[in-house]
């Protein structure tokens, strides 16, 4: 009788402090930290909260170590998210540019640019710039191998455009002006 009754004296206690642990959390206790990480059973990291490199991120990780998808502000409080293959080298990568307008790039496992979506920046963009569109190839080249898209020319007009280079710097662009489009 004493035994069961120890026991349950246990249990009981137990659930006590466990019950005043979740009652204190759930009345908005503040824990702060420089970085917050999730560890496997066995102490290998799987994701992690915190700062790298001057960028705010979450990071979720394989066992081995290597991030695989980061979502995060980099130092100018732009969002972006990452995702990297198996090998730890980005393949993907959406984040917003210059001006705050969005880019999705994508990279093969030679972290060689096979294709850009979104603003197209020239080398010296202007917050008047439109360059939009589809470059596929090496988008490193605002034009890539092969590009699709629009942009505003130096008279204000937009324009459509699609285009072919090839490595040795030969090309053809078809343009269309828009304000003469139905003519």
């Amino acid at each position: 009788m004493f035994a069961l009754a120890s026991f349950l004296g246990f249990l009981g206690g137990g659930f006590v402090t466990s019950t005043h642990e979740l009652s204190a959390a759930s009345k908005g206790t503040v824990v702060r930290a420089t970085r917050f990480e999730l560890v496997s059973p066995d102490g290998k990291p799987l994701a992690y909260w915190g700062e790298q490199d001057h960028d705010v991120v979450l990071a979720f990780t394989q066992r081995h170590g290597k991030e695989r998808a980061v979502l995060g502000l980099d130092s100018a409080n732009l969002p972006f998210l990452t995702l990297a293959g198996t090998d730890g080298s980005d393949r993907a990568t959406l984040r917003l540019g210059w001006c705050q307008r969005p880019i999705l790039a994508m990279e093969d496992e030679n972290r060689t640019g096979r294709v850009l979506l979104g603003f197209l920046a020239s080398d010296a963009p202007s917050v008047e710039e439109e360059n939009w569109g589809l470059a596929l190839g090496a988008p490193a080249l605002w034009h890539g191998l092969a590009s699709i898209g629009y942009f505003r020319d130096v008279d204000g007009k937009r324009r459509g455009f699609a285009g072919g280079f090839d490595e040795k710097g030969g090309h053809w662009i078809a343009s269309l002006d828009h304000s003469d489009s139905g003519k």
